[in-house]
């Protein structure tokens, strides 16, 4: 009797180091685009509820998205009669507003931004369509320095990832 692995056996063990070599070493090695991913999502998941929200709210009310250097959370306010009041920045906001907001605060190194700002407000009409710099569609960038993601909202109001 010969000693050794049998081809099946060796088979399986080259599988498995392949299956190692493309899931967990780059989770190792580093973020490897899953935070940029993972926020890209965050931020287009509450870019549509916002958009949701206003389109199932009445006039005198008005929900925005808020970016302040990379952090962002939107609030709802009662609209005036010169339309919707800016939110201010959130150091002024109320523990119940940020609360209410969801405020999402990204680690250090991330970037979020709309035509090379990083701070902007994002709001949307009641029939879902996009308002003020963002009317005629715009592209906002999630970044890591590496690594980008992009969202685009378009001008009739579909928002969806960019490659």
């Amino acid at each position: 009797m010969t000693k050794g692995f049998t081809l099946i056996e060796l088979v399986i063990v080259i599988l498995l180091l392949g299956i190692l070599a493309a899931f967990a070493v780059p989770k190792l090695l580093g973020k490897g685009g899953f935070e940029t991913q993972t926020l890209r999502d965050e931020l287009l998941t509450r870019l549509r509820l916002v958009q949701t929200i206003n389109m199932h709210e009445p006039a005198d009310r008005c929900t925005q998205l808020v970016v302040e250097a990379s952090r962002f959370a939107h609030i709802t306010l009662a609209a005036t009669s010169s339309g919707c009041p800016a939110p201010g920045p959130m150091t002024g906001w109320s523990d119940n507003q940020r609360t209410r907001g969801r405020l999402v605060t990204p680690s250090a190194g991330m970037a979020v931004s709309l035509n090379n700002a990083s701070s902007f407000v994002i709001r949307f009409d009641q029939m879902g369509r996009p308002l003020g710099s963002c009317a005629t569609g715009c592209t906002l960038l999630v970044s890591d320095g590496r690594e980008t993601g992009r969202i685009k909202i378009e001008s009739e109001g579909y928002i969806h990832e960019s490659p």
